[in-house]
């Protein structure tokens, strides 16, 4: 007997699988989601979402980046906080929607040597007024074309 049902075979064969690794770039973006959590170790950590704004090439496109909040990890929580101009003391409703340049390399992934996208740093964005359609929890050009490198910013 087949794993998947007549109608979640046919959205197989419908699904396009459109994920590419993005040219190694700044981007500019708004902080998504800062999350409290654990790594799989169990070590306390921030997990940060940024996802690309609209109008730019790629918009819709989500990075992530987590820093833990113990021993060797600490200089990078404190230096995400900083570059991003937010006191230690903010909390995620005063992150979420902080505008931001997302300086991004192609890495490999551990797991599979497959390549990824990787955040070096994230710096506050002083610029122009990013689009309200861009604020937090907008889904709505999550499936925007990606683009090339054009307009980098």
């Amino acid at each position: 007997m087949s794993l998947l049902d007549k109608q979640q075979q046919k959205d197989a064969k419908e699904y396009k699988d459109d994920f590419e690794v993005l040219p190694a770039g700044v981007y500019l973006c708004r902080v998504m989601e800062v999350e409290k959590t654990t790594s799989r170790a169990g070590a306390g950590m921030l997990k940060w979402t940024f996802k690309v704004a609209k109008g730019q090439p790629a918009a819709g496109r989500r990075f992530w980046r987590n820093t833990m909040l113990q021993g060797d990890g600490w200089p990078f929580t404190v230096r995400m906080f900083k570059d991003l101009g937010l006191p230690l003391d903010a909390d995620a409703a005063t992150i979420e929607g902080t505008p931001c340049r997302v300086f991004v390399e192609v890495g490999t992934r551990q797991d599979t040597g497959e390549p990824q996208n990787n955040v070096k740093q994230a710096v506050k964005y002083d610029g122009t007024e990013l689009p309200e359609e861009d604020a937090v929890g907008s889904d709505s050009d999550i499936d925007a074309a990606f683009g090339g490198s054009d307009g980098l910013i």
